[in-house]
C-alpha cells in the first residue's frame, strides 16, 4: 500500500472515529494493561472514484486478515465478497451494483478461528448512469438460471453492459464498437474494439493490458485453455492479378507480449472456389466468430459463405467444412443457413449457431432463429435437431448469438432494432428450452444493436448470500 493511501486511511480514521489505534505497518505488542484490544477493523473509507457505480471499500485492520463485506440495497440480493490474506491494508471492489441506489454494508476481519470481533457497518451511494445509457431501457420477462447477462451496444451509447435479472445495468465500459467479448481464467473481461484494439479489463474497471488494432481484428475473441486469446484479423493475398482480403486466427499472449499468427483462411481455402453471395474482393469471407469445440479444435463461421469450419486444434488441418460450395456433408434445406453467428461445436458433431437467414431468395418470409445442427459422420450428411423462432418471428439480418447453458437451455439473442438493415425488430434476447419454453425475455429498447449475448454467473468474485 503507498504511503499516501496509509496516511489517508489513518486521517480518515482519525476524523471517523476519533480515538483509533494508529495506523502500523505490524501489529503493536500491548502490556497488560487492563485497556479494550483495538477494534479488528480499524476504519473503512469509500472510494468511488471509478466510476459511477463502481465502489471500492478501502480497509484497514489492526492485524493482516482476510476480510468478507456483506453488502444489500432494497430489492436487491444480499452480496458478499472476500479479500484474502490481505493484509493490514486493502482495497476491496464491491461488484454489481445498481445505480443510483444506496447500499448498507459490514465489513468483517476473519482469521483462521472464525470471525474477529465486531464488524464495522456503513452505508455507500452510487451516482446515475452517463445519459446516453440511461435512455435505453431493459424490459425483462420471466426469470432466467443465470444472473447476469453481458450485452456488446450500439447506438447513442457504444460500450459493454452488463445486466442482472431485473434488467438494472450493474457494470459498463463505453466503448467505440464493439464486437467481441470474453474471459480469462484469472476473472478479467477481454473486450474488441474494432475501433481500436482487444483490452484486458477487471471486474473493477481498470485496464490491465491491451494490444492496438494494428491486424484488422473484428468480430471476436476467444480465450484458450492455455490462457492466451486468440482473435480474427484481416489477411490478403493476390490471387489472379486481384487483391482479396480474407481472414486469419492470431494468438495473443498478454503475460509474453506476444502476438503470433496461427492460420490464415488462404492455407486452405481459395477465392476462384470458396465463395458466396456477398463475397467481394475487399471483403471475401467476414469470419465472425470463434469457439473451442470438444477435442480443442477451433471452429470459425464465415458469414458471407455461408460456411463453418473446424480446424484441428494445432491449426495444421480441416476436420470439416459445413456449408458453403465445398461442404464436406449434404446439408437439409432445413438445416441450411444463409448467414451465420456464433458457431461452436456443443457436443461431439453437434453445432449450435445463430442463423440470420440473410442471403435467402424468399424475401417474404424473412426471419432469423436459433439452430443446432447435427453431423452424421457416417452418411456425411447434415440434419436439424432444434430451432427456436420467438413469435412474432424477428428478423435480424447481422448480428446476433446462441449461447449453451450449463443446464442444456440456450440464449438466444437478436439483435437489430426496427428498420436497421431492414431488420424488423426488437432487440431482444430468450432463454430458451430444449422444448421450446421461453423462460426469460429481456428486450432493449433504445440502441440500435446489440451483437451479442453472453450469459455471466458473476462481475468479480461476489456470491449472493442465501
Amino acid at each position: 500500500m503507498r504511503v499516501p493511501l496509509r496516511r489517508a486511511l489513518a486521517a480518515a480514521c482519525a476524523t471517523a472515529l476519533g480515538a483509533c489505534s494508529p495506523m502500523a505497518d505490524a501489529p503493536v505488542a500491548r502490556t497488560n494493561t487492563g485497556a479494550p484490544p483495538p477494534p479488528p477493523v480499524q476504519v473503512v473509507v469509500v472510494d468511488s472514484s471509478a466510476g459511477p457505480i463502481f465502489r471500492s471499500l478501502r480497509v484497514a485492520v489492526a492485524a493482516p486478515e482476510s476480510v468478507q463485506v456483506e453488502y444489500w440495497t432494497a430489492g436487491g440480493p444480499r452480496l458478499k465478497v472476500t479479500a484474502y490474506d490481505s493484509g493490514q491494508q486493502s482495497s476491496i471492489f464491491l461488484p454489481r451494483l445498481r445505480p443510483q441506489a444506496t447500499y448498507d454494508y459490514q465489513v468483517t476481519a476473519v482469521g483462521s478461528g472464525g470471525v474477529l470481533g465486531a464488524s464495522y457497518s456503513g452505508s455507500l451511494t452510487t451516482d446515475s448512469l452517463p445519459s446516453s445509457l440511461a435512455g435505453y431501457r431493459f424490459q425483462v420477462q420471466g426469470a432466467p438460471s443465470f444472473p447476469l447477462a453481458m450485452l456488446e451496444l450500439t447506438g447513442a451509447f457504444a460500450g459493454w453492459v452488463m445486466v442482472d435479472t431485473t434488467g438494472q445495468v450493474v457494470w459498463f465500459r463505453q466503448g467505440c464498437y464493439p464486437e467481441g467479448f470474453t474471459r480469462r481464467a484469472n476473472g478479467n473481461f477481454v473486450l474488441l474494439d474494432s475501433c481500436t484494439g482487444l483490452y484486458e479489463v477487471a471486474p473493477d474497471g481498470h485496464v490491465v493490458d491491451s494490444l492496438a488494432n494494428a491486424y484488422a481484428m473484428n468480430h471476436d475473441v476467444i480465450a484458450t485453455p492455455q490462457n492466451t486469446l486468440l482473435f480474427i484479423g484481416e489477411d490478403s493475398r493476390l490471387v489472379n492479378d486481384t487483391t482479396w482480403t480474407g481472414n486469419g486466427i492470431w494468438e495473443w499472449s498478454p503475460e509474453q507480449g506476444s502476438v503470433v499468427q496461427r492460420w490464415s483462411s488462404f492455407d486452405v481455402m481459395s477465392p476462384v472456389t470458396d465463395r458466396g453471395p456477398a463475397s467481394t474482393p475487399s471483403d471475401w469471407l467476414h469470419a465472425n466468430s470463434l469457439a473451442i469445440g470438444p477435442r480443442g479444435n477451433v471452429v470459425v463461421s464465415f458469414l458471407f459463405a455461408g460456411e463453418v469450419i473446424s480446424l484441428s486444434p494445432d491449426f495444421s488441418t480441416v476436420e470439416w467444412r459445413l456449408g458453403g460450395p465445398n461442404s464436406s456433408f449434404a446439408v437439409d434445406s432445413d438445416a441450411q443457413t444463409y448467414g451465420q453467428h456464433t458457431a461452436a461445436e456443443i457436443s461431439p458433431d453437434h453445432i449450435l449457431v445463430f442463423d440470420n437467414l440473410t442471403y435467402d431468395s424468399l424475401a417474404s418470409t424473412h426471419y432469423s432463429r436459433g439452430l443446432e445442427i447435427a453431423l452424421d459422420t457416417v452418411t456425411h450428411t447434415a440434419h436439424k435437431t432444434w430451432e427456436f423462432r420467438p413469435q412474432p418471428d424477428d428478423w435480424a439480418p447481422y448480428v446476433g448469438s446462441d449461447r449453451l447453458l450449463p443446464n442444456g437451455d440456450r440464449v438466444v439473442s437478436f439483435g437489430l432494432a426496427n428498420g436497421i438493415a431492414g431488420a424488423s425488430g426488437p432487440v431482444a434476447a430468450y432463454e430458451v428450452t430444449l422444448a421450446g419454453a421461453v423462460v426469460w425475455r429481456l428486450e432493449v429498447d433504445g440502441p440500435s444493436g446489440n451483437y451479442r449475448t453472453t450469459p455471466l454467473t458473476a462481475v468479480g468474485n461476489e456470491v449472493e448470500v442465501p
